[in-house]
């Protein structure tokens, strides 16, 4: 259980971490480049990302923040609605013409930046990659875009995949582990 000296924190993250990704986005391609600060933009950004992960440390601060973005209730686990809405607003963010679909670049040119160097390097193209073939798989029609139906239909996937014990709850244990959420 989280105690009142979080709450701003988390309702700081609630509120800037989409605000940041959308600003991002709205800015030329030079700004959604890696920063000095290790996150996405000229500043810290993003943040740095998923730390050590589950095999070094547990979470990081970068996937603390995301899992404190989703759980817009502040129970300490991401519902499946609060997941629906945190898709809904990353399509919402990658949409950047407004067409209702997201083609491979759209959805390419978001992307968080992970720990020293992110965004460089061979642990990036190795993630570069994982996205793609995830833009892949959720191209149901195999049109080359997404829409928002294949977009949510991927993210609930995920959810589901994500949800280990199949409570309909996904604890910030399981969204680490998941590593594809």
């Amino acid at each position: 259980m989280r105690n009142d000296r979080t709450a701003p924190r988390r309702a700081f993250v609630q509120i800037a971490a989409p605000a940041v990704l959308a600003a991002a986005m709205a800015l030329s391609p030079a700004w959604a480049q890696q920063g000095p600060g290790g996150g996405m933009g000229q500043g810290q950004g993003m943040g740095q990302g998923m730390g050590r992960g589950m095999g070094g440390g547990g979470m990081g601060q970068g996937m603390a923040a995301r899992v404190d973005a989703m759980d817009t209730n502040g129970d300490g686990v991401i519902s499946l609605d609060e997941a629906a809405a945190w898709h809904q607003s990353v399509f919402d963010t990658m949409d950047s013409n407004g067409d209702g679909q997201l083609t491979k670049d759209e959805y390419m040119s978001v992307r968080f930046a992970f720990g020293p160097g992110g965004g460089q390097g061979p642990r990036a193209a190795q993630m570069a990659q994982r996205k793609e073939a995830r833009f892949t798989a959720a191209d149901t029609n195999k049109d080359g875009r997404l829409s928002k139906d294949e977009f949510m239909t991927s993210g609930k996937s995920r959810f589901a995949a994500a949800d280990y014990n199949k409570d309909g709850r996904v604890t910030p244990a399981e969204f680490a582990a998941s590593r594809n959420f």
